[in-house]
């Protein structure tokens, strides 16, 4: 693995590990805030759900969009290497 690559691997790692300790903490705390209150009184209580959803969802996407993208260069690349032979 080359040193860019590496880097840009930790990077975009620690970015989304402050995102999700910054939002973990909220949804744990609205979570055990809700379980507190009688039934009847629960509002919105899929708000943290959608959250997660919405965290999970954004990293698959991104992930998914980072290899495709990886894989589009390495084709190029190969089909230039291919032509210049």
């Amino acid at each position: 693995m080359n040193k860019n690559r590496l880097s840009f691997v930790l990077t975009f790692g620690v970015i989304i590990g402050i995102i999700i300790y910054a939002i973990a903490p909220k949804t744990i705390q609205a979570n055990v805030h809700q379980a507190a209150q009688p039934v009847i009184e629960q509002k919105g209580q899929l708000f943290p759900f959608i959250w997660i959803v919405l965290l999970v969802g954004g990293c698959i996407g991104i992930t998914l969009t980072y290899v495709s993208w990886r894989k589009y260069r390495g084709e190029k690349k190969n089909k230039q290497d291919k032509t210049v032979d």
